[in-house]
């Protein structure tokens, strides 16, 4: 999985607390594993909210700071 460190700019500042992030991952893709994806974005503090690809609507929705697509 290209790029798996975390830019200067996504490192979990204490001051404003945990990031939600809804993560949409498209299973059959086959380009990405999304449970790897998960635990990769919870190790940098986000708290994961995990959607299948035909849930991109309900992921917009679900009131995350961020919204991630893999696959």
């Amino acid at each position: 999985m290209a790029g798996t460190s975390a830019s200067r700019r996504t490192k979990p500042d204490a001051a404003h607390g945990v990031t939600t992030v809804a993560l949409v991952a498209n299973e059959e893709s086959g380009a990405s594993d999304p449970n790897l994806c998960a635990e990769r974005l919870s190790s940098f503090g986000a708290e994961v909210r995990r959607f299948g690809i035909e849930e991109v609507e309900a992921a917009a929705a679900a009131g995350a700071e961020r919204l991630v697509v893999a696959g």
